[in-house]
């Protein structure tokens, strides 16, 4: 009886322990996703396809056909503008594994998102020593080679 007590006692303490610690971690972590809406929801549903750095060089683009947009692609910045980025979140790409986003995503949260995407990945600075040499300039999102 000793020991379940003393089980019960470290399972209370040791759950209380991490809500004291967690609580401010999360809540600080909400606030953070607030500030930056757009990355937060790019890092939640874009970057699995697109990349962490917006290239689309991750394990996915092996299975999908065409692969996701290369962001940071000279080519890519000068044909999408941020009406067509809009229009392809909310209505997605047919032919493509672009899903449509407007039943997922109110029009402020793809506004932000476009927003993140072309002020992090799609400026003319980050282009320098990119995977842009990979790229094949027929189709922006097709990497050259067999």
């Amino acid at each position: 009886m000793k020991g379940l007590f003393q089980n019960a006692v470290i399972f209370i303490f040791t759950t209380v322990l991490i809500s004291l610690i967690w609580n401010p971690i999360w809540a600080s972590e909400k606030k953070k996703n607030k500030a930056e809406p757009g990355k937060a929801i790019y890092e939640e549903h874009c970057q699995v396809c697109h990349g962490e750095k917006g290239n689309g060089l991750t394990l996915v683009r092996n299975v999908l056909n065409p692969p996701p947009k290369n962001f940071t692609n000279p080519i890519v910045i000068d044909a999408l503008t941020r009406e067509r980025m809009i229009d392809s979140i909310m209505n997605g790409r047919p032919g493509t594994a672009m899903m449509p986003w407007v039943s997922n995503l109110t029009g402020e949260e793809i506004e932000a998102v476009v927003d993140y995407i072309r002020s992090t990945f799609m400026r003319w600075e980050n282009i320098q020593g990119s995977s842009d040499k990979l790229i094949n300039p027929g189709n922006p999102s097709r990497t050259t080679g067999p």
